[in-house]
């Protein structure tokens, strides 16, 4: 019949394949000749295979380095064994249990997809297979570098927002320590969030039912947890910032690329000479004219940052000082976007010194305010990073003498 046919004629063309390809392996072997690498060896001259071992003495730094990677690679391995023995179970079982119901629903045309028994634990076997030759290659490009391979730390980011130097461009010990630092930093920011972020989930659902009593104790323990952990942190001295002003104040500051881990000053801006020979009543009316000129400096940082704390000096002597500040953040990371305000906040007159030595503030000291010498630390929230910072005096100290210069500063 018409199956029978069908069947000659694929033994037949199984046959004359098998012929071809007998045809073609004599020709081979006619004008090829293959060698095993054994048969060779003494034609080779090549020297004898030699292991020699170094042992390292990794400072604490790598060592550090190496053992995080290390849990990593050991906690990557734990969760592959696992998922190896579940697909092995699972293959075991539909091996056994599961034959017809595979088989019945091939018949049907509707399981061309279907996953064959022990397909799931011979994809097991492979996945284990490379996650064990990658970590082991990840142990080993951190005892060469910390940032060696796609696991190691991110290199410096060549100027203009470029893609990382890598090795070209190495880090020092010490630079590798600071970037250990911030991104436990950061994750422990983030699991903080978390924990915030439940506290004040559960306030506002006990506030919803009526329980205001246990809500506002829900919201107290979220900002003593945030207050208990609060510790600002230096700005890292790779981070650059460009200070600039008005014009129409004839600004002043130090110019070029500044490290904010040192003072960013001393600032200086040009008020109106009215404003300082004004005296008796009109003397407060000119000073608000001042403060209505909004005198700023804006802040550009080479990457983004969230501020947590800002420390303000004003400088003593024969000049007018801010009385109020304001600072306004950028609203996306980037230099683009519109300021919103962040905080405003108060400082008290500078103290002034007299030519006996001695010191006498003009007022008292605002509640709250420290930091040392002279300096008034501010503490304020940005969830958002930022570019860019603007710094606007709302207000001004008159000069505490009456022959005053026309000039104010602060730092």
């Amino acid at each position: 019949d018409q199956s029978d046919k069908v069947l000659r004629g694929r033994n037949g063309r199984a046959a004359a394949f098998r012929a071809a390809e007998g045809r073609l392996l004599e020709l081979l072997y006619a004008v090829m000749w293959r060698n095993s690498k054994e048969s060779v060896l003494h034609q080779l001259d090549l020297p004898p295979q030699s292991d020699v071992v170094h042992r390292l003495t990794l400072s604490s730094i790598e060592r550090h380095f190496y053992d995080k990677q290390a849990r990593e690679c050991h906690a990557s391995a734990q969760r592959a064994l696992s998922l190896h023995d579940r697909q092995q179970r699972e293959a075991k079982a539909a091996a056994e249990g599961a034959t017809g119901a595979v088989a019945t629903a091939a018949a049907d045309g509707r399981a061309a997809g279907a996953t064959r028994p022990g397909q799931a634990a011979a994809a097991a076997d492979k996945a284990l297979a490379a996650l064990s030759m990658q970590g082991v290659l990840r142990l080993r490009q951190a005892c060469c570098h910390p940032q060696l391979g796609s696991f190691g730390i991110r290199g410096r980011r060549e100027r203009g927002g470029g893609a990382a130097a890598g090795l070209a461009d190495p880090m020092s010990m010490r630079d590798i320590l600071g970037k250990l630092i911030e991104e436990e930093k950061s994750r422990c920011e983030e699991e903080q969030r978390k924990v915030l972020f439940n506290l004040s989930a559960l306030g506002s659902m006990h506030a919803m039912v009526g329980e205001h009593a246990v809500a506002a104790a829900r919201y107290a323990e979220a900002l003593a947890l945030s207050a208990a952990n609060r510790q600002p942190m230096p700005l890292e001295a790779s981070l650059e910032a460009t200070l600039c002003g008005p014009e129409s104040l004839r600004f002043q500051a130090p110019a070029g690329p500044l490290q904010p881990t040192r003072p960013l000053g001393p600032l200086r801006w040009t008020l109106p000479c009215g404003s300082v020979a004004a005296s008796g009543g009109g003397a407060a009316a000119a000073w608000s004219d001042v403060a209505e000129r909004d005198a700023w400096v804006r802040i550009e940082f080479s990457k983004p940052r969230r501020l947590s704390e800002v420390r303000l000096r004003s400088v003593a002597g024969r000049r007018a000082t801010p009385a109020a500040v304001a600072l306004y953040a950028t609203s996306g990371a980037e230099s683009a976007g519109i300021f919103v305000e962040v905080g405003q906040f108060p400082l008290p007159r500078p103290a002034l010194r007299h030519p006996a030595g001695g010191e006498r503030a003009s007022e008292p000291a605002a509640a709250g305010s420290g930091g040392g010498g002279g300096w008034t630390s501010f503490g304020c929230y940005r969830p958002h990073k930022s570019r860019q910072y603007r710094l606007v005096v709302t207000a001004w100290h008159p000069p505490a003498e009456a022959a005053a210069s026309n000039s104010g500063a602060a730092a």
